[in-house]
């Protein structure tokens, strides 16, 4: 999917998403991530990984939704050779506030960023349905097609309740 470098992020502007798939076939045995300004979902497909925020560690599975903290640094480290596959949605937090003006979302994400991130395994279905969306997400902003931030809006409210309605039931 897309080619963009990583650095367009310094300069996003409210309210604001992207979603991008990521494929490292060659993984570098540790990768430090650095504080952003926005929030983020990494949903994992495949590899063998190990997300470190603060004092607690994730090892991802397939179907793991990870929501790490902003403002703050952590880091990934390859626990084999495999190839690591994500899908990563970045958006600002003017968005939430755009999909939900009663604030249910931002004080979602805000929480679980205060509390240092989280690792969600939801329910089969839940997970079916949020990576399926993500995907289509990642594939729409690819293309030029009409009602291309239509369709992308669709889905990140999509995404976005997903994990709300799955993170609550928790």
């Amino acid at each position: 999917m897309k080619g963009r470098p990583r650095d367009f992020l310094m300069t996003i502007h409210p309210p604001y998403f992207d979603a991008f798939y990521f494929q490292d076939e060659e993984m570098e045995p540790v990768t430090y991530i650095y504080p952003h300004i926005f929030y983020k979902i990494i949903l994992f497909l495949q590899g063998d990984i190990t997300y470190s925020i603060g004092e607690r560690q994730y090892d991802m599975i397939p179907g793991d939704i990870l929501l790490p903290p902003r403002h703050t640094h952590y880091y990934s480290r390859a626990r084999s050779h495999q190839p690591y596959h994500r899908l990563v949605i970045w958006f600002t937090p003017e968005l939430l506030d755009s999909i939900d003006p009663g604030g249910e979302l931002t004080s979602f994400f805000e929480q679980i960023s205060q509390q240092g991130g989280t690792c969600f395994h939801f329910r089969h279905e839940i997970q079916n349905q949020i990576f399926e969306n993500a995907i289509t997400l990642a594939s729409e902003l690819d293309y030029t097609k009409s009602m291309k931030d239509a369709v992308a809006y669709a889905l990140v409210t999509l995404i976005m309740a997903g994990i709300y309605r799955g993170g609550a039931a928790s």
